[in-house]
């Protein structure tokens, strides 16, 4: 199976700040948290505790082979519609589940699969996923394996939780395979494995519930489950237990999210009145973020309209922190009276990070739908909505996105979705991406950032004609450096022969750092150190930094080896501060007198910039970003949430300006995949 990467804790809250700078994403506020607490527990009450599949076919088969349903007359004489899509536009979520469950119950594999494909198809996304859970929740009942690799087309961010759904389902059917299953998986996907499992086998006692949690590798996820069921059962007086939990004073990462079960227990009861309290109880900015923002987001999935009109009524400090999130939640169910919602609002900055939210929920969702309600929209938000749907319609649609641009200005912010476009249709079809770039006049302005992606992608493909189209650019473009760049992935020993073709010195940098980390990664070390006298001389000790960071990344003992034999004390000094950095935060990374010794060879300079750095990002795997610093541990973004992030940079940053000379400067933020993030004491990022 395909390695699936989750969120391994349930944590919390939301980006207080971000800056790109240089090679580096990030610069995280004062402090931070992110994520979100999922506290779904299965509430399974089946009492047998394995049903094999036939007893459960025949069930089913029992179920639907009495007298015709009151619902079906909706859609034909005596059986349900067999079209997902309409079986979605039921009114009513009794009757819609009630279709869904009878198309279900009968479908094989195969039927299954396709229906699967159809709620992709879906929209809003909140229903989408209401009606993918008993997909595959019957589909794991004939085919749990099949189930786990259906779930792999979906998006990232549906996957962990639809892999607890297919191990509690299994649990339930056969506790011994699913268990032996889970054995196998990577740390992520067995701590979803669990959670499903223990969630839904509460019939067994915690003894044999933990004995599972321990033969599967996890024992932590049995803790977690254990707490999470206790802790809600003893809730009897939330406002005493949040003070109680306030007094303990308590900074973990378990307290937060104590703190929140709490205040979400005393807003069920309450209502949100009391956030007031909650919020003017913690003294701690990034923790009080946390909760309120938490809370906030649970009561918006139970009540969205009503959580957004009572956040708006409240202080206008937690109306601003805390209404964009619930409004966020609001416009995946209904998107229209949410933007009515925001529109409505006074306060003109509150107003516009409302309709800003909203339009860029809705603009994911459904593209078309946003673009086809325009002329119903205000005027102040026609122009984000129309730039974010054609945007969302690039990233499947490329073809189609680049007919829509043509009825938009090209402004700076719409240069940004051109760029969108070219990456999105160069990963399906360079060369019409090439030739929409090349051909289109209007784009002459941005071409150049336009064929970095495209030529990019090309030179996975097909370098050798990557690379003619690139030589046949002007030479300032320096494309033949993205070139060798993205060729350095495939065959880093051509893209070292290629950096001789280079013909601008200014755009080498980029491919002299992609070529010596990949040829880290073939086990030629040596050359990628002697390729450091071919860099351009301004550009060496950037060149030792980078190839260091990727090198102390994948094999720190072996760099720590290398100290003593490397070429100069600028280099070993390099070479040291990105191993102390990276063992600051990564437990286990080096032992302290390993650490220690790497910091005999820090120059002074490099000696003060590590004792004064405050955050680290770094992105893990290809999905999630991982966020650490003084207040955070391991917290998460998901694919979802970067996305969102790098596309309001994109809109913000990937603009083009003039300098004295007229000379175009394309300005853009550039992302590595690890980055350190430096404060001045005077709070200056």
């Amino acid at each position: 199976m395909a390695n699936i990467r989750f969120l391994s804790l349930p944590v919390v809250g939301f980006l207080v700040g971000m800056l790109i700078s240089g090679v580096a994403i990030g610069a995280i506020g004062h402090k931070f948290l992110i994520s979100w607490v999922s506290s779904e527990i299965s509430t399974n009450s089946d009492e047998t505790s394995f049903v094999s599949e036939s007893v459960y076919l025949d069930d089913t088969r029992t179920l639907n082979s009495g007298e015709s349903s009151v619902f079906s007359e909706s859609w034909g004489n005596d059986k349900f519609d067999s079209d997902l899509t309409r079986i979605a536009k039921i009114k009513g979520e009794f009757a819609r589940t009630t279709a869904l469950h009878q198309l279900v119950a009968t479908a094989d594999e195969y039927r299954l699969t396709d229906l699967l494909a159809q709620s992709t198809k879906v929209r809003p996304d909140i229903l989408q996923v209401r009606l993918q859970k008993p997909i595959i929740q019957r589909l794991t009942m004939i085919d749990p394996i099949r189930a786990l690799e259906a779930i792999e087309s979906l998006p990232f961010h549906r996957q962990e939780s639809l892999m607890r759904t297919v191990f509690a389902e299994w649990s339930e059917v056969s506790l011994d395979q699913s268990v032996a299953y889970a054995k196998n998986l990577n740390e992520a996907e067995k701590y979803a494995a669990l959670q499903g499992i223990l969630h839904s086998r509460f019939d067994l006692s915690d003894e044999i519930r933990r004995e599972i949690a321990r033969e599967v590798g996890n024992e932590n996820v049995a803790d977690e489950v254990f707490e999470s069921e206790s802790f809600f059962a003893q809730i009897e007086n939330p406002q005493q237990a949040w003070y109680e939990l306030i007094e303990e004073g308590d900074h973990s990462i378990d307290n937060l999210g104590n703190l929140i079960r709490v205040a979400d227990a005393w807003v069920r009861r309450n209502g949100l009145g009391v956030l007031n309290q909650i919020s003017g109880s913690i003294d701690d900015t990034s923790r009080r973020i946390s909760v309120v923002t938490s809370v906030v987001l649970n009561s918006a999935r139970r009540d969205p309209s009503g959580t957004v009109s009572q956040l708006l009524s409240m202080d206008e400090k937690i109306a601003k922190t805390a209404a964009p999130r619930a409004i966020h939640v609001w416009a995946k169910s209904d998107p229209k009276s949410a933007l009515a919602a925001a529109s409505s609002v006074e306060s003109g900055s509150l107003r516009r990070s409302l309709e800003q939210s909203v339009i860029s929920v809705w603009a994911n969702s459904d593209p078309h739908e946003l673009l086809a309600s325009i002329d119903s929209l205000s005027e102040n938000v026609i122009d984000l909505a129309e730039a974010k749907a054609v945007r969302s319609i690039a990233r499947s649609a490329p073809a189609e996105a680049a007919r829509l641009l043509v009825a938009l200005d090209m402004n700076p912010k719409n240069s940004g979705i051109a760029n969108a476009i070219a990456s999105s249709w160069s990963k399906s079809d360079p060369l019409a991406a090439v030739d929409w770039v090349l051909n289109t006049p209007r784009l002459e302005p941005v071409q150049r950032q336009l064929l970095e992606p495209v030529l990019g992608n090309l030179a996975k493909s097909d370098s050798d004609q990557a690379m003619e189209l690139a030589l046949q650019q002007p030479e300032e473009m320096g494309l033949e450096a993205t070139v060798v760049s993205r060729l350095a992935s495939v065959d880093p020993l051509k893209a070292l022969d290629w950096l001789s073709l280079i013909r601008d010195d200014n755009h080498a940098f980029s491919a002299f750092t992609s070529v010596g980390a990949e040829l880290l990664k073939v086990g030629k070390k040596q050359r990628a150190m002697t390729l450091a006298e071919e860099v351009p001389r301004e550009y060496r000790h950037a060149y030792y930094q980078s190839l260091f960071n990727e090198w102390a990344r994948n094999d720190p003992e072996d760099l720590l080896s290398s100290l003593e034999r490397l070429p100069s004390k600028s280099a070993k000094s390099t070479a040291a501060f990105e191993l102390a950095m990276q063992s600051r935060f990564k437990s286990g990374f080096l032992s302290e007198e390993q650490i220690e010794y790497a910091k005999t060879f820090l120059r002074d300079i490099d000696a003060t910039i590590f004792e004064n750095t405050d955050a680290f990002v770094g992105f893990e795997g290809e999905s999630s970003v991982r966020i650490i610093g003084d207040s955070a541990s391991d917290l998460f973004l998901d694919s979802e949430q970067i996305e969102d992030l790098l596309d309001e940079l994109t809109d913000e940053m990937n603009q083009s300006v003039s300098n004295s000379s007229g000379d175009t400067i394309r300005m853009a933020p550039i992302v590595r995949r690890e980055a350190i993030i430096f404060r001045k004491d005077d709070g200056e990022e």
